[in-house]
């Protein structure tokens, strides 16, 4: 019973809500097609589901900077990014 159970855990696979995963198979490389959330299925010891994260990210940069009338200011952008989900 315990070979069954191992022997289907290492055939499948679980991508999170917020990620995607592509298969790398060691016969053919990277397999075409991205992979969306849900349990999914992949061949023990041959192929490896690699997943990352599509969630956006914020960036804050800041910056010093002066006016014309010699005045100190302070400025902070805040940048929302996240990969292409194709």
């Amino acid at each position: 019973m315990a070979g069954i159970y191992s022997g289907f855990y290492s055939a499948v696979y679980k991508v999170e809500p917020g990620y995607r995963a592509f298969k790398f198979s060691k016969l053919s490389g990277v397999r075409e097609g991205i992979v969306r959330e849900g349990w999914h299925f992949k061949i023990p010891m041959i192929e490896r589901a690699i997943q990352y994260d599509i969630r956006a990210r914020p960036r804050v940069m800041k910056c010093n900077t002066g006016t014309a009338d010699l005045q100190m200011v302070h400025v902070a952008l805040r940048l929302m990014y996240k990969p292409d989900e194709k």
